[in-house]
């Protein structure tokens, strides 16, 4: 009988790597702050290890590249089922294509870990290095995907996350990285003590860190007792799919009822002192200065939730707020917004599509458009730089064809520049949906001068999913990296103001679905950190250093 024993070994062995893989699976592919704080805790340290530990005896590097692909496709395919709650059926091909190329990625450093590479000096060091680089590439795919760097685990609580103010998500998956290969080298290599110690001086020294300088600028910030800005949040929930199709009065009188919901959501606050008034991306349908309403029915709106006096508020019957047509005036959605920054004498942003009239063609934008009140001049804007593929513009021909069965004929013409807009109570940094999860563009408004950045979202297009918890989770970094507050206006989302050091300060219900206004004080404290200051550059430089030197040694 002592033959079956090396059988029963091999089988018994197989079956624990087959358990650890798939505990690896659960604490990663769940391990991200939207969807479990304790499993982000463990995978930022372990999990990412045992998925390593796992696969430590397949010799061969394709099986180990094929295992490490189909492991992090896998984990990816639940980290962004978000994906699929999109109402278009193509959505699933770009999920799928997503998920492995992600995979694959993951596949490069798994086939690159074998055992008698890992065991090297600073290879786990250079692997991580590798992997920041291969995260960093994707923001050069298309209009680039920025979400799910490994680094989110790491933020999930307040102590690490501020180490974002460092060295930014990347330096956040650089350390991920670095903590899981030391702990597969440390397990593999159980003699090593040194291991062991510096795996547990890589897991706590962000706690620590965090700890430090959350301690130090909760001092600083009670001493300068800075100015707090008050912010008026608006979340609209309209469901976008109910007015395509609409015939144009149909939608005229649709996007009227939109207008008497946001001005009945307000009314409650009609009395209160407010810095700012902030509208989700592309609030409603039309263009900013499109004369499409009925001066006598706008007019009726205020006077209906704002009393009969309400109409002194708004903006004088002439262009470009007005155009008298057919024996009457009209008015556009500035008009409006007008009106609303005039009742409050507060600044007001709202997402909007704006127009501009080129030599040869009208370019369009989606725009944040800024009304100061009782001004009427020039209108500010700031044009979204990163639009979504098929979305918001259409990349290939193959891609317009397809589009046009789903009813999507147009694109948006990217903005060029960041815009930080001086209003009357503050420096207002914007950013359109989900231009907020990439570093260096929020960067940009910090080194511009902002004092407060100001998110326009919706995530309509994904319904009853986890986005809008991912989208928060991207805010809150986007605050501690720049030592910045931020506040975010949602169609359907998480509307709510975060402090300079990511904390939430104010949220506006629990359910994306929830229609209201939200009230939130934020202290204008923001700090230098060392990632405003420097970008990705110097990470991104000592990434492909360390790749280099792993290269030179391995041919020498």
């Amino acid at each position: 009988m002592d033959f079956l024993l090396p059988i029963v070994h091999a089988f018994l062995l197989m079956i624990w790597n087959i358990l650890a893989l798939s505990f690896a699976w659960v604490l990663v592919a769940l391990g991200q702050p939207a969807l479990s704080m304790p499993l982000s805790v463990l995978a930022a340290c372990l999990g990412y290890g045992l998925f390593f530990y796992a696969i430590r005896d397949l010799n061969k590097p394709f099986h180990r590249f094929g295992v490490g692909t189909i492991w992090f496709a896998l984990v990816q395919a639940v980290q962004l089922y978000w994906f699929v709650a999109h109402p278009y059926l193509y959505i699933w091909a770009v999920y799928i294509l997503l998920c492995l190329m992600m995979g694959a990625q993951f596949g490069v450093i798994a086939w690159l870990s074998d055992q008698e590479r890992i065991k090297r000096g600073g290879v786990a060091l250079a692997l991580s290095g590798l992997w920041v680089l291969l995260e960093w590439s994707r923001l050069f795919v298309l209009s680039g995907f920025s979400w799910n760097p490994i680094g989110l685990s790491l933020a999930a609580t307040l102590y690490p996350l501020q180490t974002a103010s460092i060295a930014g998500v990347y330096g956040l998956s650089f350390w991920v990285m670095w903590t899981n290969l030391t702990f597969y080298k440390a397990v593999l290599y159980k003699t090593r003590v040194r291991t062991w110690i510096l795996w547990a001086i890589l897991t706590t020294l962000p706690y620590l860190i965090g700890f430090g300088l959350m301690t130090y600028h909760e001092q600083k910030m009670k001493e300068a007792n800075p100015r707090e800005h008050t912010s008026l949040l608006v979340q609209t929930a309209f469901p976008i799919e109910e007015c395509l199709g609409c015939k144009p009065d149909e939608l005229r009188v649709y996007v009227l009822g939109e207008w008497r919901q946001i001005l009945r959501t307000l009314a409650p606050h009609k009395k209160e002192r407010v810095d700012l008034v902030a509208l989700p991306e592309y609030v409603v349908p039309f263009g900013t200065w499109s004369p499409v309403f009925s001066w006598k029915e706008v007019k009726s709106l205020f006077e209906d939730y704002w009393g009969s006096d309400a109409a002194l508020v708004l903006p004088p019957l002439e262009e470009p707020w007005a155009h008298f047509r057919n024996g009457e005036w009209w008015v556009s959605n500035a008009f409006i917004l007008q009106g609303i920054a005039n009742h409050f004498s507060a600044d007001v942003i709202a997402g909007l599509e704006d127009a501009e009239q080129k030599a040869d063609r009208i370019e369009h934008y989606n725009a944040g458009i800024y009304f100061e009140p009782w001004r009427y001049g020039a209108d500010k804007r700031y044009s979204k730089r990163v639009l979504v593929p098929m979305g918001e513009y259409i990349p290939f021909e193959w891609c317009r064809k397809m589009a046009l069965s789903y009813g999507i004929g147009g694109s948006f013409t990217p903005g060029e520049k960041a815009e930080v807009i001086q209003g009357t109570s503050g420096r207002y940094g914007l950013s359109i949906c989900y231009e907020e999860t990439y570093g260096d563009l929020m960067r940009e408004n910090k080194l511009m001068g902002a004092e407060v950045l100001v998110n326009l979202t919706s995530d309509v297009w994904y319904p009853n999913s986890n986005l809008p918890k991912q989208h928060l989770e991207h805010a809150r970094l986007r605050a501690t990296e720049m030592g910045l507050p931020l506040i975010r206006a949602c169609n359907t989302g998480v509307t709510c103001g975060i402090d300079s050091l990511g904390r939430e300060v104010g949220t506006l219900g629990d359910d994306e679905w929830y229609q209201g206004a939200l009230k939130v004080k934020l202290p204008l404290y923001s700090y230098w950190t060392l990632y405003s200051a420097t970008g990705d550059i110097y990470l991104l430089s000592f990434s492909g250093l360390l790749v280099l030197v792993l290269v030179l040694r391995r041919k020498g």
